[in-house]
């Protein structure tokens, strides 16, 4: 039999990890061993719009190993693949010079290695490092990398680093010596100042730190520094500088940096320098004598300080670490003093996660999603909480129809964080003192416009004098009725003091689940009282401006979306009817009427909604149940007002939407015209009350039925969970773009939001289908989630309208889901039912901040269930609700008998109160 070379290619280029801390910008570590995409220095697109600043690229920080056998000579491995500053076209076609930094005619003893195995159990990330000479030789290479996210711990979350763990491992049978060294190019100059490093020792570290000189005052990198830290004093390093477009001084440069490594293991030079040039600094670890059998730790870490984070509107907004650190060296003395403890967290954090009685495929698409935060989030000085809808730099931070979504998994991680932004679009809600977008979308309604119009007729002063212009506002908003107070902005624009607009009805009803969300979580009252009246403005104004009818619905009106723009205004301005000006989107808007505005958008902004709606009906009932219990709880304002309110909405609902096995997409009395698409997330609101813990607002036989019929129609295997399908209607994929069957003449295009999955929704659909005990139905959208990402080498970014999108943080909320577990704040209550694993069920639960690690066991009256608290600020219990009846309980809380003031249905209330904090352990055992 004849063996013949092969070779197998798998394309994982694009599975990058983000790393990072919350709000500190982030990079990403590639599955070729090598850093790239960083976003620390408040660059485009993490700290605004436009094109990328890429100051660092993945050549700019390597590290390298330096390998000596015991009677041999020293060799190097690079800790990534691929060449180093060069490509197959400068070692190929530009002859014998030194245009590749090492290749196997000049420097056949550095190179990088063969190959590198990624594991990810984030916030860890594993990268073990494979080569024929280490095989040879016995010597085992990995590095541990950790982003410091830990649940509820602002400060350890928000540390601008990433800890590196390199172990060594010696399994041959002769002694070797082992170096570690990093070499990393000063970014200074690309980004159009004077590179400044310096090699300095701390009190048991030492680090190559580089900062910028002679920057403007507003340039990103002003005052900020980058670090590359090793720990122990015994560590060395050396400066130089080079003019990295003369390719041949580059690469000379980098080689003699190469060969004294090589040499001893050590570096010698300069150990600072600021230059006109490119400075390249580098640090060696000492050598380490590896006797057979033996192995070592080498702990690293790469930090940073950027303060000058300058928002949309000018401002400085700076960092949340910069309350706890001064400067670069303060992160790296925080780092490594706390290594061990921080570690073991994250260790913790990690093993609870996976620890679990399910497939290790279902945490790994929930943890894939943590990475969303380094990549996503401000977190400036202040203490002002934002994501990216996605990017970063896509559309703004904290889009409300967005984070309905993502804030259902964040409120686990970080509830005090949906506080900070719920009371940040408060500031935004739409009133009379909003200049001009009040005036604009009180002209929004045609009954508005019509009379400005009419006034306007007998005094066009009106139009050049701005106070007179909003008296007349003003003044036709009285007579009509037509008040636009209480509309929720859509998103900020990268500035919390700067938003978009307010053309989606979706967002009342989805800031009023949001604005609650922190309230049920936490059971902060004091919370919930500083806000009562602005939820109470926005409902005022929903039923003000959408309810014209007397439905309790809310009502979309013409144009409500972007497909649903007059397709004869594009035939005018295609036949050149309506040239210039006339031919854009005013004549758009003005041809799709009856709204001279957009105000009945919503989250799918190509899927049209007419009349009143499942989807944001379902919304609007779901956020008046919720609105109602929180007031009647807390003794606020028109709590039964808000109650019945809530009842005739799904009274409603059932009566103009229900067709017998789900709600019809939409139907618009006035018109006549329905829609019977079927909306994968037309039942959105009764999720979030699951999440909630109120329970089904709509009958629950009707919800499980709807999403039966939402997995039989939409769900496709190796395509995902669609948003939306015709019954009976060919897919635009399949046959091209055709009409919507509703009457409309509105296009359902070829890749329209409607024909495609989004993660988000389909996160949030599997984990209502686990509340509602659909297991099989929701497991099989999970695994085709995490199928279809993995195989187009793109799990760690979910993509949108853009890349890293923040829906799909909504994943953070399957692990409860699966647990059947909710967390009622304002009463302590924690309920567990696990829908999956029969009688024997293990896996982790967080809630407010805490992470759980939960064990259940059960047989009939027989069983036990185990609560560990993991991590977290400490969890109130006051109450459990267990899936039981009729057995006999006792409760221990960290071995000692705890009374039971009652036991009824399965629902156990402690005698006093407890604080579960991490390592404590809650047992509750289970008899006839």
């Amino acid at each position: 039999m004849v063996l013949h070379l092969r070779i197998s290619y798998y394309d994982t280029s694009l599975a990058g990890v983000p790393m990072g801390g919350l709000g500190t910008g982030s990079f990403e570590i590639g599955p070729d061993g090598r850093f790239r995409e960083w976003l620390i220095f408040n660059n485009r697109p993490w700290a605004g719009y436009g094109q990328p600043q890429w100051f660092m690229t993945p050549d700019d920080l390597v590290f390298f190993l330096r390998i000596e056998p015991e009677g041999q000579e020293p060799i190097l491995r690079g800790l990534f693949t691929g060449l180093w500053y060069g490509s197959a076209e400068d070692y190929t076609y530009r002859g014998c010079g030194p245009w590749v930094v090492a290749e196997p005619y000049h420097l056949p003893w550095a190179k990088g290695v063969e190959g590198v195995e990624m594991d990810v159990r984030y916030p860890r990330v594993t990268l073990s490092y494979r080569d024929s000479l280490l095989d040879e030789l016995g010597v085992e290479v990995s590095l541990d990398a950790y982003s410091p996210l830990l649940p509820g711990d602002l400060k350890a979350s928000s540390t601008p680093a990433v800890i590196l763990r390199f172990r060594v491992t010696n399994r041959g049978t002769s002694r070797v010596k082992v170096s570690l060294m990093a070499v990393a190019r000063n970014l200074a100059r690309s980004a159009g100042g004077r590179p400044s490093s310096e090699v300095r020792e701390g009190p048991d570290w030492t680090a190559m730190i580089m900062s910028a000189c002679c920057v403007d005052e507003r340039h990103p990198m002003a005052r900020g520094a980058l670090a590359v830290a090793s720990l122990g004093q015994q560590s060395s390093g050396a400066v130089g500088s080079v003019d990295s477009s003369n390719r041949p001084q580059l690469v000379n440069l980098l080689r003699r940096l190469l060969v004294d490594f090589r040499g001893d293991g050590t570096l010698t030079g300069p150990s600072s320098m600021t230059s006109d040039l490119d400075v390249f600094s580098a640090v060696a670890t000492r050598p380490i004598e590896l006797t057979p059998g033996s192995s070592e730790e080498l702990y690293w870490a790469i930090a940073w300080h950027f303060p000058n984070h300058i928002d949309a509107s000018g401002q400085r907004v700076g960092h949340y670490y910069e309350n706890f650190f001064g400067n670069v060296e303060q992160v790296i003395s925080y780092i490594f003093e706390n290594k061990h403890e921080l570690t073991a967290r994250l260790e913790a954090f990690s093993s609870a996660m996976y620890d679990a009685s399910y497939d290790d495929w279902v945490i790994d698409l929930v943890t894939a999603q943590l990475t969303s935060i380094p990549k996503l989030s401000w977190l400036t000085r202040d203490g002002h909480f934002g994501l990216w809808e996605g990017g970063p730099g896509c559309c703004g931070l904290n889009t409300v129809d967005v984070v309905l979504w993502a804030f259902a998994g964040v409120i686990n991680m970080y509830p005090e964080l949906v506080k900070v932004a719920v009371k940040d679009v408060v500031r935004h809600i739409l009133r009379p003192d909003k200049h001009y977008y009040y005036e604009l979308f009180a002209l929004g309604f045609h009954e508005n416009m019509s009379l400005y119009r009419e006034m306007l007729r007998k005094d066009p002063s009106i139009q050049n004098d701005p106070a007179k212009f909003s008296e007349a506002i003003a003044e036709v908003v009285r007579r009509t009725g037509k008040d636009p107070t209480g509309r929720v902005p859509h998103s900020f624009r990268a500035s919390f003091n700067l938003i978009d607009s307010y053309d989606r009805n979706d967002l009342m009803p989805e800031f009023l689940l949001i604005a609650l969300l922190p309230y049920y979580a936490t059971g902060d009252r004091e919370y919930l009282r500083s806000l009562w009246n602005d939820v109470l403005t926005v409902i005022d104004g929903t039923r003000r401006q959408h309810d014209s009818r007397g439905t309790g619905l809310i009502e979309h009106y013409m144009p409500s979306d972007y497909e649903g723009l007059s397709r004869v205004a594009q035939d005018a301005a295609e036949k050149g009817l309506v040239p210039g000006f006339y031919g854009g989107n005013v004549v758009k808007l003005l041809f799709s009427g009856p709204e001279f505005v957009m105000n009945s958008v919503n989250t799918f902004d190509t899927f049209s909604l007419l009349g009143v709606a499942s989807f944001t009906g379902d919304l609007w009932a779901a956020s008046l149940r919720a609105a109602a219990e929180a007031a009647s709880r807390e003794g606020l304002a028109r709590a039964e007002e808000l109650r019945q309110l809530s009842l005739r909405a799904y009274e409603s609902m059932v009566k103009l939407l229900w067709n017998g096995s789900y709600f019809d997409d939409w139907y618009d009395p006035e018109s006549g015209l329905r829609d019977r698409a079927i909306l994968s997330a037309q039942l959105t609101g009764e999720w979030y009350l699951q999440v909630l813990g109120l329970g089904d607002g709509v009958d629950s036989e009707k919800v499980r039925s709807a999403l039966r019929e939402v997995y039989r129609a939409n769900f496709r295997r190796w395509e995902g969970l669609l948003n939306g399908t015709y019954p009976g209607t060919p897919r635009p994929s399949m046959v091209g773009d055709v009409e919507e069957p509703n009457g409309t003449k509105i296009l359902n295009r070829v890749s329209s939001q409607a024909d495609t999955p989004w993660t988000g929704v389909e996160f949030g659909v599997a984990s209502q289908m686990l509340y509602e005990g659909m297991v099989e139905e929701a497991m099989e959208v999970l695994r085709s989630i995490h199928d279809r990402y993995r195989s187009w080498g793109l799990y760690f970014n979910h993509l949108e309208c853009d890349g890293h999108y923040s829906r799909p943080l909504a994943a953070l909320a399957i692990p409860n889901s699966i647990a059947g577990a909710t967390y009622d704040g304002v009463r302590g209550e924690l309920a567990v039912a696990p829908r999956l694993g029969g009688p024997s069920f293990r896996g982790p639960v967080m809630v407010a901040g805490n992470l759980l690690s939960v064990s259940y066991r059960r047989e009939g009256c027989s069983g036990s269930i185990t609560l560990k608290a993991v991590e977290g600020p400490g969890l109130r219990l006051s109450s459990l609700r267990l899936d039981f009846k009729g057995c006999r309980a006792s409760v221990k809380y960290n071995g000692s008998e705890v009374p039971l003031s009652y036991v009824k249905d399965g629902e156990l209330g402690l005698s006093r109160e407890l604080m579960l904090r991490p390592g404590d352990l809650l047992e509750v055992s289970l008899g006839q």
